[in-house]
C-alpha cells in the first residue's frame, strides 16, 4: 500500500509491534480482502486476525501448559489490561500461579512483562481469543463482564464484554447497557453505539416494566 496515509501505518505498527511475519501477515490479509488502508484503529486491524497467525498462535498454544494456556486466554478475553486478580478469578487460579504462568508467557514474548497483563501484540490477543469456540468464548466475556461489575469497573468496560456474551436475563447486564448507552449518548458519538447497547440489553430479556423504559431510551436513540 504505498499511497497510504501515515495514521494507517502507525496502526499497523501498533497492531503488529512491528514484527515482520506478523506485519506481512496482516497486509497478505488486507491485500486478499480486497480492503484499501482506510484509517482504522489497531484494535480493528488486529480483529482481522489472519489464519497465518492464528495458526502459529495455535501452536503455540498447545506446546505450553495447562497454566499457561489458561493465563493466555484469559488474558485475551479481558483484552488490555488486566488485573492478576481478574485474571485468576477468571482462570480459576491463584494469584500465585497467574505471576508464574505470566512471567512464562511473558519469557516467550507473548505477553508484555508486569501488570497490568497485556499481550505484546494485539494482533495476537485476537488471535487467542478467536481459538476458542464460539461458546467458550462467550460464556468467558459474561463471566469477565460480572467480574469487572464485581470491582465497579466503568460500565462502557462492562457493557464491551456483554456485547460478546449470550443473553442470560440478567438485571445487573441490563443495567451496565443502558448505562452505558446513556453515557454513549452524552459523548456526541455516533448513535450506533448505543443502539447496540440497547438492543443487546432488549436481548437480555428486562421485565415488562424495564422493556417498556429500555424501548423508550431506543427510540430516543
Amino acid at each position: 500500500f504505498p499511497n497510504s496515509e501515515e495514521a494507517f501505518a502507525a496502526a499497523c505498527a501498533d497492531a503488529t509491534g512491528g514484527n515482520p511475519f506478523l506485519l506481512i501477515e496482516l497486509l497478505d490479509k488486507l491485500n486478499e480482502d480486497g480492503r484499501v488502508p482506510e484509517p482504522m484503529g489497531a484494535e480493528q486491524l488486529a480483529a482481522l486476525a489472519p489464519v497465518g497467525i492464528r495458526d502459529r498462535v495455535s501452536e503455540r498454544l498447545a506446546a505450553m501448559s495447562d497454566n499457561e494456556r489458561e493465563v493466555a486466554r484469559a488474558v485475551a478475553l479481558f483484552a488490555d489490561g488486566a488485573s492478576v486478580r481478574q485474571v485468576s478469578r477468571l482462570a480459576e487460579m491463584d494469584c500465585p500461579a497467574v505471576i508464574r504462568a505470566a512471567d512464562a508467557l511473558a519469557a516467550v514474548n507473548l505477553l508484555r512483562p508486569g501488570v497490568p497483563l497485556s499481550f505484546k501484540h494485539p494482533l495476537e490477543r485476537a488471535a487467542v481469543a478467536q481459538s476458542l469456540s464460539a461458546l467458550t468464548r462467550g460464556l468467558g466475556h459474561r463471566r469477565a463482564a460480572a467480574i469487572l461489575a464485581e470491582d465497579h469497573a466503568p460500565a462502557s468496560e462492562i457493557a464491551a464484554h456483554l456485547l460478546e456474551a449470550p443473553p442470560e436475563q440478567n438485571a445487573t447486564a441490563i443495567a451496565a447497557l443502558r448505562e452505558a448507552a446513556t453515557e454513549a449518548l452524552a459523548s456526541g458519538a455516533a448513535p450506533e453505539r448505543a443502539i447496540a447497547l440497547l438492543e443487546r440489553a432488549l436481548a437480555e430479556g428486562p421485565a415488562s416494566d424495564v422493556r417498556v423504559e429500555v424501548l423508550a431510551e431506543l427510540g430516543n436513540a
